[in-house]
């Protein structure tokens, strides 16, 4: 049924039959735990439902008018002990448990950032950052004198997810740039071309992720780590600047210099 019944018994608001029934004690017996235990069965069935059959931004949307009909719900009806549990598990139903797949899924975090989806992402950052659960993620790290990453389990948030998927990404990208032939017979191309990818994701720091310096700093991060693995990345920066002084200069404003 609809969930707007878990919120009245016979007509009646939820906050009415504390008084019913007698005590705190008898309000968590009779109304409380089957309250929040049909609201998890009912958001996990619906989040599973609709994640096989919506894009990561539809399912986006959805989810934020859920969350915030539970907002409204909480103030009409509900005491606020109940109300903080039951964001708790609309959070961690619709968005928590499921952060990698919609980062991860074929229209979700990172196609969104490959494709500029700046208002999508700005919906998935103001619902992830609502989510204070934590779970074990697997991620790939750098270890200090071993080359290449190594996988390891995280306690994350679901904005943790989308910060390491991002650096990741961003690193991934990188190293197809340093590794590109084309771009290695030309210092001018390879730099332009490290400098979009780095514009590409600063807009989307600045606009889509409220500017958050813990994004900003992952963002750096990936960027050092693949520019310093090879030396070819400073000397086709000193040949850019070369190229630059010489002509490039000439056509650009003082503010792109």
């Amino acid at each position: 049924g609809d969930q707007r019944d878990l919120h009245s018994v016979h007509g009646r608001r939820v906050s009415d039959l504390a008084i019913d029934a007698g005590s705190s004690e008898g309000y968590v017996e009779e109304v409380e735990e089957a309250f929040l235990s049909g609201t998890r069965a009912f958001y996990e069935a619906e989040a599973s439902s609709m994640l096989s059959t919506h894009t990561c931004p539809e399912y986006l949307r959805h989810a934020a008018r859920r969350i915030e009909e539970e907002r409204q719900r909480v103030n009409d009806y509900l005491t606020e002990d109940t109300g903080s549990q039951l964001r708790s598990i609309v959070e961690d139903c619709l968005i928590s448990r499921h952060a990698e797949t919609l980062v991860d899924s074929e229209s979700g975090g990172l196609a969104m950032m490959d494709n500029s989806r700046l208002e999508d992402l700005t919906v998935m950052y103001n619902l992830f950052r609502t989510g204070r659960q934590t779970r074990r993620v697997t991620v790939s790290v750098r270890v200090p004198g071993r080359a290449g990453e190594t996988d390891v389990e995280k306690e994350l948030t679901p904005l943790g997810v989308l910060r390491e998927r991002m650096r990741a990404h961003v690193e991934r990208q990188g190293r197809a740039l340093v590794s590109d032939s084309e771009d290695a017979k030309d210092p001018v191309r390879f730099v332009t071309r490290i400098l979009n990818l780095r514009r590409h994701y600063h807009d989307i720091v600045i606009r889509s992720f409220d500017a958050d310096r813990d994004f900003a700093r992952a963002l750096r991060d990936a960027f050092e780590y693949f520019i310093n693995q090879d030396s070819m990345c400073a000397q086709f920066l000193s040949l850019f600047l070369d190229a630059q002084f010489r002509t490039g200069f000439r056509s650009k404003s003082a503010h792109e210099i």
